[in-house]
């Protein structure tokens, strides 16, 4: 399973395209109760400050652009079908790492907790 998600990772869902976060340095903040906080958009976490990286590297590299757009007459014209197949990639991606969560922490997690998880603070959080 994996080496599925690797490949789904790797192939699919970056496109091929050789891009990297460096993750050793990454901060959280966990006594931050703020609605809206989280790490990802944590000003310290300059590893993830430009949101559009993956987008620009799409765009620069010809051979993806090709993939998911053309221009025409000037105008940038995206390719639904590529984008709604890189999305149901993503899907497939996301499916496999929560499996991999799953099997890699211990005692298996209820449903309700799985659809319970936040990675950003709500109104409704109570953190003890």
């Amino acid at each position: 399973m994996e080496m599925k998600l690797v490949d789904v990772w790797e192939n699919k869902v970056l496109a091929g395209i050789k891009i990297r976060v460096c993750y050793e340095n990454i901060v959280d903040d966990t006594s931050n109760h703020d609605v809206g906080y989280c790490f990802l958009s944590d000003r310290r976490n300059a590893c993830f400050a430009d949101r559009d990286r993956f987008l620009k590297a799409i765009i620069d590299d010809p051979e993806v652009f090709d993939r998911f757009a053309v221009i025409r007459q000037g105008q940038l014209v995206w390719n639904r079908g590529a984008l709604q197949k890189w999305l149901r990639d993503y899907a497939e991606f996301q499916k496999l790492v929560l499996a991999r969560c799953e099997m890699l922490s211990g005692a298996p997690g209820r449903g309700t907790e799985l659809t319970a998880m936040t990675y950003r603070n709500t109104k409704a959080s109570i953190t003890l």
